[in-house]
């Protein structure tokens, strides 16, 4: 797992980076954990789930599907949940918190990059969706009040998302584009610094006619680990289960 630099505020960004992009496909254990959330994210919701809590039956798919003969839960060994728009549930809210494992991993190597980016005290996370818009024009605005590491948790079919940073100097807007999240870039999280403005636009991919316009419903959800840039010691335990189990 290692960090890469983009200098969007020249050499100022150097000292307070404002943009990172965390690389982690080299890291078996990270991207094993990434696959197996992605992959559940989209299975079926188990049936034991009402006879247990979410923690305990994320953990037996975790198990029984963790390995390469099961392709790590892959669509096409997995019944398929179709509805992609249902966020809130037992099931997909305890893959988010499961992320909390990533960013205490991702959290413990940023210090030794630059310790203006902060660590990660788990459980701290929250999310987004990005929902498909009613117009081309149509492009939310994300901010947020404290250093965060984000990445896709679930990401619709044939489909890329292109950030940009929105800044405003004398007057004029002007718009940075940082990169996309597509099946491309799928194994990179991104550190973005407190108080930097992010637009997300929507490209529906392939050879078809189809257009974002003409979808409906969610098109991605991302899921956020909250940085703290405090100076002290960690002393951090990831429970299994959330508060609200």
């Amino acid at each position: 797992m290692y960090v890469v630099g983009t200098l969007l505020n020249g050499v100022e960004d150097i000292l307070n980076p404002a943009f990172r992009t965390i690389q982690f496909g080299d890291s078996p254990s990270q991207l094993t954990v990434v696959t197996l959330l992605r992959n559940a994210w989209t299975a079926a919701i188990p049936e034991d789930i009402e006879k247990t809590d979410a923690s305990t039956a994320l953990s037996k798919f975790t198990r029984e599907n963790g390995n390469p003969g099961k392709d790590y839960g892959s669509p096409a060994k997995h019944p398929q949940n179709a509805n992609k728009d249902e966020v809130d549930t037992r099931w997909r809210s305890q893959i988010l918190y499961t992320y909390n494992h990533l960013f205490y991993d991702i959290g413990n190597m940023l210090p030794e990059v630059n310790c203006s980016l902060g660590h990660h005290h788990p459980p701290n996370h929250t999310s987004f969706t990005v929902s498909y818009p009613s117009s081309s024009s149509h492009h939310p605005i994300h901010e947020w009040d404290k250093n965060i590491v984000f990445l896709p948790a679930f990401l619709d079919k044939d489909l890329e998302l292109r950030v940009s940073r929105i800044k405003t100097k004398d007057g004029e807007v002007e718009v940075q584009e940082m990169g996309v999240f597509n099946e491309n870039h799928m194994t990179e999280a991104w550190f973005v610094a407190k108080g930097v403005k992010i637009r997300i636009e929507i490209v529906v991919k392939g050879d078809g006619e189809e257009k974002s316009e003409e979808r409906e419903g969610v098109a991605a959800v991302f899921v956020v680990g909250i940085l703290c840039t405090e100076e002290h010691e960690q002393n951090n335990k990831i429970d299994g289960k959330r508060d609200d189990e």
